[in-house]
């Protein structure tokens, strides 16, 4: 593994490892179950940000990675019929 300090005394960065860190990093904070649930449930931006402590735009961003509105219809059609 490289030093996260060069020589230079600037931070060695690797673009795949902070992609990496910054995924999971959301997933840990925003699971896709909750997500989906809060999409199920309506949540309001206010309730998000108080209840799970986390901005809207990690909310906005884990809702598109995880595809939440299409989980959270197709959960409703399941559940009608």
């Amino acid at each position: 593994m490289d030093v996260p300090i060069k020589e230079n005394g600037e931070c060695a960065y690797d673009r795949n490892i902070e992609e990496e860190a910054k995924w999971f990093g959301a997933t840990l904070l925003l699971p896709k179950k909750a997500t989906v649930f809060m999409v199920i449930n309506g949540y309001s931006r206010p309730q998000i940000e108080d209840e799970y402590q986390v901005s809207w735009q990690l909310y906005r961003y884990r809702v598109g990675v995880t595809d939440a509105v299409r989980a959270s219809k197709n959960i409703r059609r399941r559940n009608v019929a």
